[in-house]
């Protein structure tokens, strides 16, 4: 029991001093080179890694924004480069259960590459796929009488992909199918909770909110 306190102990004194270091670097740099140096939020990011890997949920969370906050002040609300930040966001904030965070964080990183690639542009499909899977999966775990949006949401952001997949196709190709497959599940929980609670009346966020 000794030798596991004490290993315990050497592997936290070891990741404090990274943390540290962290710290320290970023401080000399603002110090050095201002707030809003592009290379702090690289740091900062650095930083919200290390600190959701250490179980310091809400000081990573702050780190991601303030590096988020920096990205957008040096390349603009919807530049693409911001995209692993707003993951860190949405990592940390399912790790705490935060579902509605998450949902609006996804609707931030979808905007970004709306306006990063267009809205008729097939390199949306994958992330449509995977925001949409996400949400159907949510759904699953809790399909609470509230939850409906997330089917909602999964059955727009399908029908969107499965669009443009099909624009310039003359037939239907194997991604297509299987996105139209998606939105069959989707169609059929959708189906199944507006049964279980046909009185329900409740407003869907666009699954581009951000």
């Amino acid at each position: 029991t000794h030798c596991i306190s004490s290993a315990a102990s050497d592997v936290y004194k070891r990741q404090q001093l990274i943390l540290d270091r962290y710290l320290l670097a970023i401080e000399q740099k603002e110090s050095m080179e201002g707030p809003y140096n592009p290379e702090l939020a690289e740091m900062l990011y650095g930083l919200g890694n290390t600190l959701q890997l250490n179980n310091q949920p809400n000081k990573a969370i702050a780190a991601y924004r303030k590096a988020l906050y920096i990205k957008r002040i040096n390349n603009g609300l919807h530049d693409l480069s911001q995209e692993a930040i707003l993951r860190g966001i949405i990592k940390n904030q399912m790790s705490q259960g935060n579902i509605t965070a998450a949902a609006a964080s996804y609707g931030q990183l979808l905007q970004v590459y709306l306006k990063t690639y267009g809205e008729n542009n097939p390199e949306l499909i994958p992330l449509m796929k995977e925001i949409s899977q996400w949400h159907v999966n949510t759904y699953l775990q809790t399909g609470g009488r509230n939850d409906g949006y997330h089917l909602e949401i999964s059955f727009q952001l399908y029908s969107d992909a499965i669009r443009l997949s099909k624009e310039g196709q003359e037939k239907e190709n194997i991604k297509t199918l299987s996105l139209m497959n998606d939105l069959a599940t989707t169609c059929y929980y959708l189906s199944a909770h507006q049964q279980l609670y046909p009185c329900l009346l409740y407003t869907s966020p666009s699954p581009r909110d951000g």
